[in-house]
């Protein structure tokens, strides 16, 4: 079974977050000002057969339970970002799996 992951890494959105929380009263420079944006391409990344019982043990280890239970019922469901997001329990069937 391979999972598909898309990996983007975008300078922007990092430095916009440091900036956000110079608004929250923190007190230091953005890290981020002195990188230049470049532009970057996201790509696929799959996971091999090997490497997937590595990547539920981190995932069961991971504190925000809100973030792992999302990730789990995308994969599981194979379902959209906006479908998962706006699951209801009465859409869940657990007799049935689904």
């Amino acid at each position: 079974m391979l999972i598909r992951i898309r990996v983007f890494l975008n300078v922007g959105h990092i430095s916009r977050s440091c900036l956000a929380t110079l608004d929250w009263g923190w007190e230091g420079d953005n890290p981020c000002a002195r990188n230049k944006e470049y532009k970057s391409q996201s790509r696929d990344r799959f996971l091999e057969g090997d490497e997937l019982p590595k990547f539920f043990e981190a995932l069961g280890e991971e504190p925000n339970t809100t973030a792992r239970d999302y990730i789990l019922a995308s994969l599981l469901t194979g379902a959209r970002r906006t479908n998962v997001l706006e699951m209801r329990w009465d859409q869940v069937n657990l007799e049935r799996r689904e």
